[in-house]
Formats: structure tokens, C-alpha cells, sequence
């Protein structure tokens, strides 16, 4: 395992049976509370007990798209889904009835960190609840953008109950590449992910992996992982415009 991540099991949604279903530290830290009516496409994700453990972006009215460590080896009917609320513990809930992460995907470090999740009945869409365009442009940065999360604001906190919103700058590959080099996670870096900045107030933590990184109205990318917490390292995001043909073959 990497000595610069700090893995941990995902015992809420699937009862601590395998040591590589993980938790890649990822949540908010600073950033401004906001509300879903900014940010309408985005989803919670829900363990047994209505425990807040990843957030995703609403594609149809019935797929999520997620962070594929998020539902690794998940069992469906114990997951809940979560929309349209400001506050993830008073929005519409809905069971699961399929769970799909990438073929490609490795756990430890991650590859491929995308996953869908398929609602059991559709969602209703409001001004609440809408589905997100996807990114099929590549750019390599420096670009504007926003992510969104429910996670702790600060280390050690347990998670928001209200919607947060950090706005970021990716930067190039080469250069997120080179700034993980040193903790040995320059490899990591391909193509299919996309960089931002962070400082050492502001960056993410647990908590809000899958969230979505959005510029001007489309998903170009969902929180994957980062150096915990807010350390100054680049964090490291899902690429959607290297995944829409992926999304497109299975969200049916």
C-alpha cells in the first residue's frame, strides 16, 4: 500500500470483507457552503444506517456516476442513493439495484476510479434533481472549474450536513505528475485523470470522493484521491472525457 495514502476499509457498505474495498482520503477541506439548486445533479451516496460515504453526479434518472472505490464490491441492495437536498440526510432516497465499477480498475493505487450506480426506479427530476452533460473535450489546463462534497470541512470532523462547493484550477499532467513523484505516486498519474491545485488550506479529504468536478454546465471530472489532507499536493480526479464511451456502453 502506499506509504502517502491512508487506506482504510469500507465497512459501512460492504461489512469489512475484503482489504482492498478502500476509502482513498478525500473530502472538503475550506470552501463555502452552497446549495442544490446550485449544483442539482449531485448525489450522496448512502451506506446501511444512512451513513454519507461518497458523492457521485446524476447522468439519467436512473445511473449515478461514482468514484469506482467508492461501491468496489458493494453489495446493491445495501446501498441508498440520495438527491435533491442541500442536506444529504433530508433528500429523496432511493434503493439500488446494480453496481458496476470498470473493468480496468485497481484498487491499490487506483486506476480506472469510475463506477456507476443504477437506481431500482427512476429518479424524479425537478429543479433539484437534474442529470449533468458529460465533457468530451480533452484540455490539459489550467482551467477553471468547481467540485462539490458533503465531506468534513476540516481534519478530523465528521462530515457536512450541508452541501459544499470548492472552486479549482487543474494543471497539467506533467506537472501533477511531478509534484507525487517525490511520494512515489508519479506513476499514478495517466492520462485518464486530470490535476488540481490545492494549498495547505483548501483541498480534499475524506468523505468526498465521486464528486463532481464541473465547468460550465458538463461533469469533467470525479474526486479520485489525494494527499490527506489539503497538504498542498495536486488532487488527483477521474478524467470524464477519457470515460463517456464507457459511460454511454453501460448506463443502459
Amino acid at each position: 500500500m502506499s506509504k502517502i495514502l491512508n487506506l482504510i476499509v469500507i465497512c459501512a457498505i460492504i461489512g469489512c470483507v475484503s482489504a482492498k474495498s478502500i476509502d482513498w482520503e478525500t473530502r472538503i477541506v475550506g470552501g463555502n457552503e452552497t446549495t442544490i439548486q446550485n449544483h442539482p445533479y449531485q448525489a450522496s451516496i448512502l451506506a446501511p444506517g444512512y451513513i454519507h460515504v461518497c458523492s457521485g453526479a446524476i447522468y439519467s434518472s436512473r445511473y449515478i456516476i461514482t468514484a469506482g472505490h467508492c461501491i468496489y464490491r458493494a453489495i446493491p441492495y445495501e446501498v441508498r442513493v440520495s438527491v435533491g437536498s442541500t442536506a444529504y440526510a433530508s433528500g429523496q432516497i432511493y434503493t439500488v439495484d446494480r453496481i458496476i465499477w470498470h473493468a480496468s480498475f485497481r484498487p491499490d493505487p487506483l486506476f480506472y476510479d469510475i463506477g456507476l450506480v443504477r437506481t431500482s426506479y427512476n429518479m424524479l427530476f425537478s429543479d433539484t434533481v437534474k442529470p449533468i452533460a458529460l465533457n468530451s473535450e480533452l484540455f490539459s489546463g489550467p482551467t477553471n472549474a468547481t467540485t462539490t462534497g458533503w465531506g468534513s470541512y476540516s481534519s478530523g470532523s465528521g462530515p457536512s450536513m450541508n452541501l459544499r462547493m470548492l472552486n479549482v484550477t487543474t494543471i497539467t499532467n506533467e506537472d501533477c505528475r511531478n509534484a507525487h513523484t517525490a511520494g512515489g505516486m508519479g506513476n499514478v498519474i495517466i492520462e485518464n485523470v486530470i490535476c488540481a491545485n490545492t494549498t495547505t488550506s483548501q483541498g480534499m479529504c475524506n468523505g468526498d470522493a465521486g464528486g463532481p468536478m464541473v465547468k460550465d454546465d458538463k461533469l469533467i471530472g470525479l474526486v479520485s484521491w489525494g494527499v490527506p489532507c489539503a497538504r498542498g499536493y495536486p488532487d488527483v480526479y477521474v478524467r470524464i472525457s477519457s470515460h463517456v464511451d464507457w459511460i454511454i456502453r453501460n448506463a443502459i
